[in-house]
């Protein structure tokens, strides 16, 4: 086959000896030719035939319409004159420094041996050892005087013993001739040696002494550049595996970016791990491979971070502060009635957002006494508050007043109203199961409290807040979702979250929504999940979200409200686009 023509930046060139568009359809093979690289593409490729089945496969793609220009009528190639004489000046610019790398040098010679014999000094120094191994400058003086006690002990010590032997030796008249005898002779034998020594040398021809004096030179200057060669190869054999490891780095990347293109999150979350392995291998010994270091590190958390379909939001819109009324007072518990924001204020006051004005108003409070919230839900235009203690209120609008109803319970932790009916969820104490509590509503006040749970295998434990749609959700601290139809516990759970939860703490959903929504305090996030089959979907952050405590859910606006401390955010949520 001839083909005619030229090939622009993208195009991609393909040449098998398969049949693939009877094979693979056209519209999953153009997508695996036109975003996947060369090395990605006959990968996915081969995937679709068998593994003893051969086959030849070549993929070009051209990424640069640079190409070298050939000009003339005659139709033959001219050389590149100024390419050829830059490429001889760069290569003979490379030859001489690495000639330069070999040449020895007398001046570096001298500078190494004198940092190699005073290295060796420091370290065969005791006194140095210890002074340096000392804790403070306070006790310095005081180990300076023990050493010297020390070494002085030490010396008066051998020089008695000398002087004593010395003193014994001269009492006997035969011992001092004998002393006397072997010290003369010792002086004979010394000042023959040196003269034979020196008449050894001055019989030796100038030509010789230059010769061995050469000799010992060359010696030298071989021992110092084969230790400079060495040393020099030692750098290169370090940097080229270096960049063997920076290679295998952005492959196991490449890889993983192939794999999140065909959804194989599991194949691309491996690659990444041993991306992250190979990383923290990678030496930092100089300011650019440090750089770099931070640089892959930064890389590898973005893609982890579309993996685990984290969402951060650095900069969420701020509505309103409760500070602005009161200093010192937090929001406790939030909730949505009529399409206005309410929230219950650790002053035991409650808040209304005003939109307009971008600030709260108090539209609720009690006449007598205080409450610390911790939980409110409403229903029908009919808004429902639970404190600390147990006590339920409801709250009077025209009134603007909290009015407590007839029922309490200490080990209350949540409430939710729902069709004419309130449910509180207890969690498993040292005196009682946990249970869910409902009670109907008469008028203003709620009587028949029942259990309404019958069945049920998981522990409540850590169970921390309820949902409700028709079915009944409960979480648990571990961020694990127990769901109940009709008082009977289901079999259903969530999907995996990385990095898991551990701390959760409240729950919210509606029967016109189609998620789970989870708050995470102790991580500043937001975890949503699909309600009908309990997949991941996708998780809110930001460093913004400081003292989470409550959030609700207005799925029609496209917003989510977060009331993190006394402040009051909103955020947009992509899931819902």
């Amino acid at each position: 086959m001839v083909l005619d023509g030229d090939l622009h930046p993208g195009d991609v060139f393909c040449i098998t000896d398969k049949d693939l568009q009877r094979t693979i359809p056209a519209d999953e093979l153009n997508p695996i030719l036109a975003s996947l690289p060369p090395i990605g593409a006959v990968e996915k490729i081969r995937q679709y035939f068998g593994h003893k089945e051969g086959l030849l496969l070549t993929i070009l793609k051209v990424t640069s319409d640079t190409v070298p220009h050939w000009g003339g009528n005659d139709g033959s190639a001219k050389p590149a004159s100024n390419l050829s004489v830059e490429v001889l000046n760069t290569t003979e610019e490379t030859t001489d420094r690495l000639l330069d790398d070999q040449r020895p040098n007398i001046s570096v010679l001298i500078k190494k041996i004198v940092g190699y014999l005073r290295s060796k000094s420091n370290a065969k120094s005791r006194l140095l050892r210890e002074l340096g191994t000392q804790s403070g400058s306070k006790e310095l003086p005081w180990r300076v005087a023990k050493i010297t006690w020390r070494i002085l002990r030490i010396l008066t010590k051998h020089s008695v013993k000398i002087i004593v032997q010395g003193l014994r030796l001269l009492q006997n008249k035969e011992d001092r001739i004998r002393v006397k005898k072997q010290i003369q002779l010792k002086q004979h034998l010394l000042r023959d040696t040196i003269g034979s020594s020196f008449n050894l040398v001055r019989g030796i021809s100038s030509s010789t002494k230059y010769l061995l004096g050469g000799i010992a030179v060359s010696v030298i200057v071989l021992v110092i550049g084969i230790t400079v060669i060495s040393k020099t190869q030692a750098r290169a054999m370090e940097e080229k595996t270096y960049l063997e490891q920076l290679t295998s780095i952005e492959d196991l990347m490449e890889l993983g970016v192939g794999a999140l293109i065909y959804k194989d999150e599991n194949q691309a979350r491996s690659l990444y791990m041993n991306a992250q392995t190979l990383i923290s291998a990678l030496p930092t010994n100089s300011s650019e491979r440090e750089e770099k270091a931070e640089e892959l590190i930064q890389d590898l958390q973005a893609a982890l971070n579309e993996i685990r379909h984290l969402v951060t939001i650095p900069n969420p819109p701020l509505l309103a502060d409760l500070e602005t009324l009161t200093d010192g007072v937090f929001g406790n518990s939030l909730t949505l009635a009529s399409g206005n924001v309410l929230v219950a204020g650790s002053d035991g006051r409650l808040y209304q957002f005003n939109k307009t004005e971008k600030r709260f108003d108090v539209v609720a409070s009690l006449s007598t006494g205080s409450l610390s919230p911790i939980a409110m839900s409403q229903e029908d235009g009919r808004t429902y508050l639970l404190d600390q203690e147990g006590t339920v209120y409801g709250v009077s609008f025209e009134n603007q007043t909290l009015n407590p109803l007839s029922i309490s319970d200490d080990r209350w932790v949540d409430l939710e109203a729902y069709a004419t009916r309130l449910y509180f969820l207890r969690p498993t104490t040292d005196s009682a199961e946990g249970q869910i509590f409902r009670f109907n509503r008469s008028g203003s006040s709620f009587d028949g409290e029942s259990e309404w749970i019958t069945s049920r295998t998981i522990p409540f434990d850590f169970a921390t807040s309820i949902a409700i749609d028709g079915d009944v959700y409960v979480l648990m601290g571990d961020g694990s979702i127990s769901r109940f139809v009709n008082g009977s516990e289901e079999g259903w759970g969530t999907g995996v979250v990385d990095p898991r939860i551990t701390q959760a703490t409240k729950l919210w959903t509606s029967p016109e929504s189609s998620y789970l929504y989870v708050l995470e305090p102790s991580t500043q996030r937001l975890i949503v999940f699909q309600k009908e089959t309990g997949a991941f979907v996708v998780q809110y952050r930001s460093d913004a979200f400081q003292g989470l405590s409550d959030f609700v859910v207005d799925e029609a606006g496209y917003t989510i409200y977060l009331l993190a401390g006394s402040k009051l955010y909103s955020i947009a949520p992509s899931h819902l686009e």
